[in-house]
């Protein structure tokens, strides 16, 4: 008979293998219920990849045509001296979807303004661009953490699968042919008890003839 570790023997071993066939079964189904959800999470956060790298891709070639625009009109000098020294900062939001976290909301902190920046001294080009290298710049960082957000939610829903199909296609499928198996020598156990029973008072019987 396939043994399960710590199943005990007898009429004891058949409750215990029925409680943990009862726990495998809400266990398969709560997995089952963290894939459907992952599965959505998922599917929203491939929407939204794609549509940040889509925001993306069209923000860094509105910068880069701008870029080409202000060094024709003012020259490198012009872009160099309309950068900004201080380094632009973010902070990002997390949140956690079924037990898994991962990035939501992105904050900015760019410094000082670009006031300094004035179409008098370094020209519409040039202003144009500082502009459209901010807007590239946060839907890049936008981009980056909505596909860290998948990459996580993806990540957690091919593992919360696997043990979804560890317990639905071994655990379960074990723990029913140990409890056939079980059912199977008790009732032969049981049968064998009432052969011998049957024999013990039939022998005990008195026969024809006697007092």
């Amino acid at each position: 008979m396939t043994g399960v570790r710590g199943m005990p023997p007898g009429r004891a071993g058949r409750v215990w293998l029925g409680r943990r066939l009862a726990v495998a079964a809400r266990a398969a189904e709560l997995l089952d219920q963290k894939v459907r959800v992952l599965r959505q999470e998922a599917e929203r956060f491939t929407l939204l990849s794609e549509r940040s790298e889509a925001e993306w891709t069209r923000a860094a070639q509105e910068a880069q045509l701008w870029s080409v625009r202000a060094a024709l009109v003012g020259g490198q000098a012009a872009l160099r001296a309309a950068t900004d020294a201080h380094p632009a900062g973010l902070s990002l939001g997390w949140e956690t979807t079924m037990g898994v976290s991962h990035p939501a909301e992105v904050g900015w902190d760019h410094g000082p303004d670009a006031s300094h920046v004035e179409a008098m001294t370094y020209g519409p080009a040039t202003v144009s661009a500082v502009a459209a290298h901010r807007v590239a710049l946060e839907a890049a960082v936008r981009h980056a953490a909505d596909l860290a957000a998948l990459r996580a939610v993806t990540r957690e829903l091919a593992v919360t699968r696997r043990r979804l199909r560890a317990v639905t296609d071994r655990w379960v499928p074990r723990l029913e042919d140990a409890l056939a198996q079980v059912r199977l020598g008790l009732e032969e156990t049981e049968r064998a008890e009432g052969v011998g029973l049957r024999r013990a008072l039939a022998a005990r019987r008195p026969t024809d003839g006697e007092p």
